[in-house]
């Protein structure tokens, strides 16, 4: 048997494997997809009794996902710096305890060990479009942009990811004068090591956060009218020492009056 005949036996082989195992699967998937939406029905008559409509159309699936601890990356750092700053960039050494400064072409800045970090730049060649821009910079830094909203004051407020879920509360302001980026301040996300998984405990489902604002929004002294989907990303903790950065799972969930974050592992509700 020739050589071609026999990858065409191997593709076929394998072609009928793979319609095998989802013609398996789909009775699966059918009533995993007929059991999430008796679920929101569900939820969204509880929610009814109580006054508040419920807006989702569908739950969203939850990834696996446990605290974690990234520790602090120098190389990580002085990569970003140099991508930011341009070719040529340095560190400085008398920055202080936990803190790390660079200078290079287009201007200087410092990064802290829990990740606060400031740069002014001087060189920044004027942008088109501000929010490319943005993310372009970071990713050349070595950071995972979710999204950028505009602030009422003009400035650009970056939210980050990790792991593929945003990180909600703390973000990174941008600013731009005459189209050109001058500051960068806030969180950014940087290590050199894997992840750390503080436990095995995993985020609770979209289903669980719903409950849970529906039966501790009173201890909160929530007051809304509307509730919409969540969306499960990560809030930042407190960590062990300086240089680590502790991640923990959260949803999040827009209300009419404000946006609610539920702990994905004890449930409680703070608002953002």
């Amino acid at each position: 048997m020739s050589w071609k005949r026999v990858k065409s036996v191997i593709l076929v082989t394998l072609l009928a494997v793979n319609l095998l195992l989802a013609c398996c699967s789909l009775p699966l998937l059918i009533h995993q997809r007929r059991e999430e939406s008796r679920l929101l029905e569900e939820l969204k008559d509880l929610y009814a009794q109580s006054g508040i409509t419920l807006t989702a159309q569908s739950l969203p699936r939850e990834k696996t996902l446990t605290t974690l601890d990234l520790t602090f990356g120098e190389v990580a750092a002085s990569a970003a710096a140099g991508a930011l700053l341009g070719e040529g960039t340095v560190r400085l050494e008398d920055a202080g305890p936990y803190t790390l400064s660079y200078v290079g072409p287009a201007g200087s800045c410092r990064i802290g060990q829990d990740c606060s970090f400031f740069a002014g730049l001087t060189a920044a060649e004027p942008a088109g479009d501000r929010p490319r821009d943005a993310a372009s910079r970071l990713t050349a830094m070595g950071c995972a942009v979710a999204g950028t909203e505009e602030t009422p004051s003009g400035d650009l407020l970056i939210t980050q990811s990790v792991l593929g879920c945003p990180v909600f509360g703390q973000g990174l302001t941008i600013r731009y004068e005459d189209g050109a980026m001058t500051e960068l301040e806030g969180l950014l996300v940087l290590w050199d090591d894997l992840p750390i998984r503080v436990s095995d405990t995993e985020c609770c489902s979209a289903a669980d956060a719903l409950a849970a604002v529906l039966s501790h929004r009173s201890e909160l002294g929530l007051v809304c009218g509307t509730v919409g989907t969540p969306e499960q990303g990560w809030l930042v903790g407190d960590a062990a020492s300086v240089s680590t950065l502790r991640l923990i799972p959260v949803w999040r969930l827009e209300t009419d009056t404000g946006t609610v974050l539920v702990n994905g592992i004890d449930r409680t509700l703070t608002l953002e």
